[in-house]
């Protein structure tokens, strides 16, 4: 039988598994910009073109599941959902709503009605607010349940429609250009589409293991489930550095001319966007209690 102590362990283990995947991650991209961006625009590694918003926010993204696994390991047995995982959490879901908003965003308007554009916005724009709130609520002692509850609602209602609306265009767009073949598409926003598709499906991963957490609670197996939850952010970043490697390698290669020129066109529309974008949101719902 599942206990505790052996919930917190398997905890534990999965939290490292996700702590060294996301290092992975964060050197690769360190490396990736620092070295073939820099070498590949001509400019020195300290350029502030080459440290964008945009890998920043990437950067931020794995650093932060970092930090949110080993809160997790080090937070209090009583509570470990700590004031420093609420942070972590908050910074992680930051990036990938703003970071998939400013890539996806263009196919969103070629596939859907505009009003599903504007939702996604005001979501970007608000879910800072339910984050900030969780941060503030997680620290004060006292806090009536309702409080954390309401600002839980919003931000995993919020999080949950941008990644439909999301996953919907995705679908659209890539089935799109399945049937047009004739029809020449950007590359760059092909891959977008790919990997977008692929970070809604780590995002479901996570919010299905929460979504474990919540029923099974209070249990060993909703230790272990939370602890899964925290993990599998991990998974999130991936994609999305993928998305921006398979890029700049698409404007790179390419015996096909039209095709290069289609990638670079898209490449220097996303590198404006890096340059001069402002700031925003990011992704899954979790919610805070004690486990």
């Amino acid at each position: 039988m599942l206990t505790y102590e052996t919930a917190h362990m398997i905890g534990d283990y999965m939290c490292w598994v996700a702590i060294s995947l996301a290092a992975i991650q964060l050197v690769g991209l360190v490396l990736f910009i620092s070295v073939l961006e820099s070498w590949n625009k001509g400019i020195w590694i300290f350029d502030r073109r080459i440290w964008t918003l945009f890998n920043s926010l990437l950067l931020m993204a794995a650093f932060s599941v970092i930090g949110l696994n080993v809160a997790q390991i080090l937070g209090d047995e009583k509570d470990r959902l700590t004031v420093w995982t609420q942070i972590f959490t908050a910074c992680n879901e930051f990036c990938y709503l703003y970071y998939s908003w400013t890539r996806s965003k263009t196919i969103v308007k070629q596939v859907l009605p505009p009003i599903f554009e504007t939702i996604m916005g005001y979501i970007v724009l608000g879910v800072p607010f339910f984050l900030c709130a969780q941060i503030l609520l997680a620290g004060i002692p006292g806090i009536p349940p309702i409080a954390c509850l309401l600002t839980d609602v919003g931000t995993g209602s919020s999080v949950v429609v941008f990644d439909a609306i999301l996953t919907l265009s995705f679908i659209i767009f890539l089935r799109s250009n399945r049937s047009n073949s004739s029809t020449s598409s950007d590359p760059g926003l092909l891959v977008v589409a790919q990997q977008g598709l692929l970070a809604c499906f780590a995002c479901c991963l996570v919010l299905l293991a929460f979504l474990v957490c919540t029923v099974t609670f209070p249990s060993p197996l909703s230790s272990v489930a939370l602890a899964a939850t925290w993990a599998l952010e991990c998974l999130v970043p991936m994609p999305l550095i993928v998305m921006k490697i398979r890029i700049r390698f698409l404007v790179k290669g390419g015996d096909d001319q039209e095709l290069a020129k289609a990638a670079a066109a898209a490449a220097v529309a996303l590198d404006s966007i890096e340059t001069n974008a402002g700031i925003a949101s990011k992704s899954l719902t979790l919610k805070r209690g004690q486990i």
